[in-house]
């Protein structure tokens, strides 16, 4: 995941207008209840995950909210959404380059946004997870998914899952070997059969 060094929220909430710079190690955003804290958050989520949904955190009596971050790379997405619906577009822009505007993706993330914020979901078990991003409140990753997933993700955090991909490959190799050598075994007996009609010549 690339780092932000800017972010920018337009109507988000109670956002009409806030500009964030992070510092480039760890970033701690204060403030009393109802401040906007929690906006901020989900002003990230909705770039990167595209939640939430429909039009509702439009600020009120403004048209379109819009929120941009700008990567160390000086990659700039940008997601936008009208009141209407007739926009609902995320566009990157990268320097020295025409911007790429993105429309009809529907609820995912379209994967050139992917690529352009450095965020791949990671898939374990069943569970697809986005280890890049984490809500408000939630617990750390192993502790909200199930015991299966949580053992996979050891396995690989640990490389563990190296061993039991060495395993199934020399059981498959030796499942291999038997069946070659009960083949030889019968094709041996075959020739054995054979010959036997000359046992009474001389050897």
């Amino acid at each position: 995941m690339k780092r932000i060094v800017r972010l920018s929220i337009e109507n988000f909430q109670s956002h009409a207008q806030t500009v964030l710079e992070p510092a480039a190690g760890l970033t701690v955003i204060t403030g009393p209840s109802d401040a906007g804290k929690s906006a901020v958050l989900r002003a990230l989520r909705w770039v990167y995950q595209n939640e939430p949904q429909g039009t509702g955190f439009i600020r009120a009596g403004q048209s379109r909210a819009r929120v941009a971050v700008e990567l160390e790379d000086g990659t700039r997405v940008v997601r936008e959404r009208s009141a209407s619906g007739a926009v609902n577009r995320y566009v990157i822009e990268r320097p020295g380059e025409e911007p790429v505007v993105l429309e009809g993706f529907g609820h995912g993330v379209p994967e050139p946004v992917r690529e352009a914020l450095g965020t791949r979901p990671v898939r374990l078990g069943t569970e697809e997870l986005d280890l890049g991003y984490g809500e408000q409140l939630a617990p750390p990753f192993l502790l909200r998914m199930p015991g299966a997933a949580r053992a996979e993700a050891i396995e690989r955090l640990t490389g563990v899952h190296l061993l039991a991909q060495a395993a199934v490959t020399a059981a498959r190799r030796e499942q291999a070997a038997q069946r070659k050598a009960r083949e030889a075994r019968d094709r041996l007996g075959e020739l054995e059969q054979a010959l036997a009609a000359y046992a009474d010549l001389p050897a």
